[in-house]
């Protein structure tokens, strides 16, 4: 059944972002980012200690289309992807300290229909994210893969303020937010079994400064804040032949920030 929301969900996403190319208005702003995001990534026992962290910088890359349907009305799309690794602290199932490298792999899609009241506008759509995270081997365990898949409905808040070259720019968010998690544990002569995330949520804020180089160009820099919740799932057992393990994700806090420097073209 979550397979089939997702596929839903994919053509939904798809067909949203047709519809705004085939609008009667031209696309408003099309804007390009590079920068980095800092994550402090934590998982927590049933007595709330902690059970391990990841914690470093993410390099990526963002883009992000504004299309003007009319006066009020318009349509943002905003994609983001990061392909880093960053340190892992934590312990081996039978309690070891273990160090070690995570190598991560995010992508972040967000749509988003605004309505504008003067210099505040509303919005609300959907997101879908994903996120690989392979935690290598090292002296004490060996590798470890999962594959997270989550969305939800996205509410946002916002003001600007433009002066004659410069605007500035502040952006409230929050999400519900779930999915499921898929578990390799193929290398360990069993299966790739499915525990579904539920019940979390993200919320975030946006700082965007824009100054205007020529009448359609701005060079642009962003700072964001975020934060992620997911609560610990129900547990699942994978078999294959005379071979069992029981599993659940325990419950999780990210802490995000991050530092954005781009250009945008207006139409």
């Amino acid at each position: 059944m979550l397979d089939l929301m997702f596929n839903l969900k994919g053509r939904f996403l798809s067909g949203l972002l047709l519809f705004c190319c085939y609008v009667p208005a031209q696309a408003h702003e099309v804007s390009v980012f590079v920068g980095q995001e800092r994550w402090l990534y934590r998982e927590y026992s049933p007595n709330n200690d902690e059970l391990d962290r990841e914690q470093g910088w993410l390099n990526g890359f963002e883009g992000n289309v504004l299309f003007n349907v009319s006066q009020r009305t318009k349509i943002n799309f905003l994609y983001v992807f990061q392909d880093d690794s960053i340190g892992y602290v934590g312990a081996t199932q039978k309690g070891a300290p273990l160090q070690t490298i995570t190598d991560e792999t995010t992508h972040k899609n967000i749509v988003t229909w605004r309505y504008y009241l003067d210099n505040v506008y509303l919005g609300f759509g959907g997101q879908y994210q994903s996120w690989d995270r392979k935690i290598r081997a090292s002296k004490n365990s060996i590798h470890l893969d999962e594959f997270y898949r989550w969305f939800g409905p996205v509410l946002e808040l916002g003001w600007f303020k433009q002066y004659e070259r410069l605007k500035f720019e502040v952006t409230g968010s929050a999400a519900s937010l779930n999915g499921d998690l898929v578990v390799d544990l193929t290398h360990v002569d069993l299966n790739k079994p499915k525990l579904y995330l539920k019940d979390g949520y993200e919320v975030g804020a946006t700082l965007q400064l824009s100054y205007q180089l020529a009448e359609q160009w701005r060079i642009q820099l962003k700072h964001q804040q975020g934060y992620r919740y997911f609560p610990e799932t129900d547990f699942v057992t994978d078999r294959r032949g005379n071979k069992q393990s029981t599993l659940n994700e325990p419950k999780s806090k990210n802490y995000f920030h991050g530092y954005w420097a781009g250009i945008s073209y207006q139409f």
